[in-house]
């Protein structure tokens, strides 16, 4: 029995996608190197959906007579959030109010020992960006040994690794507030491998709670890709085609585009819930 897709009216495309697939080797804390085939894979992806994309620096269009209010999102994260960033793109590649800049990077992480600097970079480059929204979603390579700021290691699991872990998404999520951005988290999907989707849920659960308490969105995606049983689910159907479409790729974690496009649309609407609540009059007049 698959899991059926329905039809997305926030703008998922219906039409085959290029068979080429957005991926990126997930590094655990076991340390696997990235295939040459997956970067390959990779990089053509990325030009692809950045060929579709709206240009970067480009002021997004308010709708003038029309009355549509666009938005400006920046997605944040690793390789997950890098699919999110081209789903986003394709989504919206008709949409010239509707803007998407890339934040994201692939082999980003919040364990790495190089987050620190990540973050100042990222805090600057925002300051240079006009953003109502970011997306974040990490996780890829997440499940992972932590050193803080004096070099304690922490293995994945223990009381000083969640400590550090979630000091590190407040961290990200107050300097977004401050600037005044919507900040809408995305969790975590059912993996492949057994082991992975466990770390996956713990992860999921800790970002929920502490997301709650910061007042930010957190929208799960554990049972949105996983088949009846709650298992790995590579193709579903779709409900617009009335065929079966490939969401996953064979390496049991990142998407296709196809699939990255549905996690955007969740992820919009999301956006919506969250400018509404601030603003009730885009209910009516949101182009995106």
């Amino acid at each position: 029995m698959q899991y059926r897709v329905p039809s997305l009216a926030a703008g998922v495309s219906s039409a085959s996608h290029p068979s080429t697939k957005h991926g990126g080797a997930a590094r655990r804390g076991r340390g696997r190197l990235p295939s040459l085939i997956s970067i390959a894979l990779l990089s053509a992806a990325l030009l692809l959906a950045a060929l579709w994309s709206p240009a970067r620096g480009v002021a997004a269009p308010s709708g003038g007579e029309r009355g549509i209010h666009g938005v400006t999102v920046a997605v944040i994260g690793d390789s997950l959030g890098d699919g999110v960033w081209s789903g986003f793109s394709l989504m919206w590649r008709n949409k010239p109010e509707c803007r998407v800049v890339r934040r994201s990077k692939v082999g980003a992480g919040m364990t790495r020992s190089d987050f620190p600097q990540w973050q100042q970079d990222l805090s600057a480059e925002l300051a240079g960006e006009s953003v109502d929204v970011a997306v974040l979603m990490f996780g890829a390579n997440d499940q992972q040994g932590i050193r803080d700021g004096l070099h304690h290691g922490y293995l994945f699991h223990t009381e000083g690794w969640k400590q550090l872990y979630l000091s590190r998404v407040e961290a990200l999520v107050r300097d977004l507030v401050a600037r005044k951005v919507t900040v809408v988290w995305l969790g975590l999907p059912v993996m492949r491998s057994d082991e992975l989707t466990s770390g996956a849920r713990w992860i999921n659960g800790l970002l929920e709670e502490k997301l709650k308490s910061l007042g930010v969105v957190f929208v799960p995606l554990m049972q949105d890709f996983a088949d009846p049983t709650g298992g790995f689910q590579p193709y579903v159907q779709d409900e617009a085609s009335k065929r079966s479409r490939q969401i996953r790729l064979e390496d049991g974690i990142h998407f296709t585009h196809y699939g990255y496009e549905l996690i955007a649309a969740k992820a919009r609407e999301a956006i919506l819930r969250a400018l509404v609540a601030r603003d009730p009059t885009l209910k009516d007049a949101f182009g995106c």
